[in-house]
């Protein structure tokens, strides 16, 4: 959440700018942690599940393994 914060006042001009970056930043966080804990679900699924979930959560699978840092 402070990253998000900081992050926040560095590009917006005004409050109203502010509040809805931070309200988009926390609405794909949870977006976020939602495909994960599906994604960990995933192993009991069968090949279409597995094949539907991709599809639906590509972009968002992407975001997050993007966010990842190299090793």
């Amino acid at each position: 959440m402070e990253k998000i914060i900081e992050t926040a006042y560095g590009i917006c001009n005004t409050p109203a700018d502010y509040t809805s970056f931070t309200q988009k930043a926390i609405a794909l966080c949870s977006t976020e942690f939602k495909v994960l804990l599906k994604l960990r679900d995933l192993k009991s699924s069968t090949r279409d599940e597995k094949y539907n979930f991709v599809k639906l959560n590509f972009k968002t699978v992407l975001g997050i393994l993007d966010a990842q840092p190299n090793p």
